[in-house]
């Protein structure tokens, strides 16, 4: 193995570890593609008609996901090096120039879309239930001022990572840090971070998204289903029991679809683990990356397993059901009017 066990100096990787990698990514893209493909016509023509704003929600979360599908095996190829908090790529975007610290922000743009339209999804489904005079009720215009204050939130450091770049200043550091890592500097396009410098921004982005991540989304959703299913327990006199099953059931599906994440934190956190501890090979990293890259998959399979009119259309064609599918959605339109007209008009 081409692997210096110095974690103080650096390594040099193995062509056929690199070359094993490139491989994987683009066979993982071969086998994502038709069936992002495929929940997309799902969603598209399999939906009910009654579930127009669940439709729309899942549209916009399912293209998010799939350009990051697209981003990550075809425009940037990135290829992560920790417990070094550096890497190069190998992507259409990199050879044509663009700068792997501007691929990096794109893609951590992508990522905190998904999150961002899950967030949308559970918020919609929250304010569904609320009643006119509740105290959380978002009207229109409070709808579309909290839904582009949340996306600045969560693209605060997308835009901070973005535009503070200095190409010196990290060749410098790598020779000083770990000289072994020289090689870094043949490859096409690649770049550094200096973790260790107390006084790196990269060091105040990386607590901000560690704290977007672990404390704010996960409490505030968990908080926003606690109340839906307290809300689903109570009496609300203009509910009937078939719609509570309805909007519990669309809970639970987001439930599932956010429980794909972990398709991404396993990954996040074997990371973080690895650059503190500095005792895992980049052998180890390659694993994790490759776990992250089948978050769509798993995405899309939860969708449809989860939703049976889509399930249903599969079981159909492979002959394993009638053909005749009939699917019961219990609409809430009268209820949840506002909320729909709000939403809309953050989701486009």
């Amino acid at each position: 193995m081409n692997i210096s066990h110095s974690p103080f100096r650096g390594f040099v990787v193995n062509p056929t570890h690199e070359y094993l990698f490139f491989s994987y990514q683009r066979a993982i893209f071969i086998v994502t593609c038709p069936i992002n493909l495929l929940t997309f016509y799902l969603i598209q023509t399999k939906t009910p008609g009654r579930s127009t704003t669940f439709k729309k929600l899942m549209l916009h979360l399912h293209f998010w996901v799939s350009i990051y599908d697209v981003f990550n095996a075809i425009l940037f190829l990135p290829v992560p090096l920790f417990p070094i908090v550096a890497g190069y790529c190998e992507g259409i975007l990199c050879n044509i120039g663009l700068p792997m610290h501007y691929g990096l922000s794109l893609m951590h743009m992508l990522f905190t879309n998904i999150t961002y339209s899950l967030f949308i999804g559970y918020i919609y489904r929250h304010q569904a239930l609320l009643q006119s005079g509740h105290f959380l009720k978002l009207g229109k215009r409070r709808a579309i001022i909290f839904g582009c204050f949340l996306w600045l939130f969560y693209q605060t450091a997308f835009i901070c990572r973005f535009f503070n770049v200095d190409e010196s200043y990290a060749k410098v550091h790598l020779e000083a840090t770990y000289p072994d890592m020289m090689w870094l500097m043949d490859k096409q396009d690649w770049c550094y971070y200096n973790m260790e410098d107390p006084n790196s921004s990269e060091r105040v982005i990386a607590k901000f998204v560690g704290f977007k991540n672990s404390v704010f989304s996960p409490w505030l959703i968990f908080a926003m289903v606690m109340h839906i299913f307290h809300i689903l327990r109570g009496y609300i006199p203009t509910m009937s029991a078939s719609t509570k099953r309805y909007h519990r059931h669309l809970t639970i599906v987001l439930i599932v679809q956010s429980s794909c994440l972990i398709f991404i934190f396993i990954p996040i956190a074997g990371s973080v683990f690895s650059i503190i501890t500095q005792r895992w090979s980049y052998e180890v990293t390659f694993i994790f990356f490759g776990l992250l890259l089948l978050f769509s998959v798993a995405h899309s399979i939860c969708l449809i397993a989860m939703t049976p009119s889509y399930r249903g259309w599969i079981m159909s064609v492979l002959r394993l059901t009638p053909n005749s599918i009939t699917v019961s959605v219990v609409s809430s339109s009268d209820y949840t009017t506002s909320s729909k007209a709000s939403f809309n008009l953050i989701i486009g």
